[in-house]
């Protein structure tokens, strides 16, 4: 079965992410738990803040399947619903008819690596 994942809407608020890393190969068999992307939504443009309006998400997938194409690379900036990679439950299937259904993803909330507390860079 042909699968995709496209960009969740994660804020109400939100029209599109940054892409800021995809971590599995195409080729890949990916497992229930697999990370597949972290993105970065930004809220500046929608209502105004005190803090930084930015929040960071990772989307990772609940069912077993292999990645066959990256429709999106680091730095892509996606509107919500975009397809972002295809799937599929079978190593040696044609994936090029297009994606029969959704793949079962889910998203969290998480604190971007960056290194703030390392006065010298």
């Amino acid at each position: 079965m042909i699968l995709t994942i496209a960009l969740p809407h994660v804020n109400p608020l939100m029209d599109s992410a940054l892409v800021r890393e995809i971590f599995p190969q195409v080729g890949s068999l990916l497992l229930p738990g697999a990370k597949l992307l972290d993105i970065k939504v930004d809220l500046s443009l929608a209502v105004t803040h005190d803090c930084p309006p930015e929040s960071h998400h990772r989307i990772a997938l609940r069912e077993r399947a292999w990645l066959r194409q990256r429709l999106v690379g680091v730095g892509d900036e996606v509107v919500v619903g975009a397809p972002l990679l295809i799937l599929t439950t079978d190593p040696d299937e044609d994936w090029e008819t297009g994606p029969q259904r959704a793949a079962r993803v889910t998203q969290v909330g998480i604190l971007p690596q960056t290194n703030w507390w390392d006065q010298s860079v």
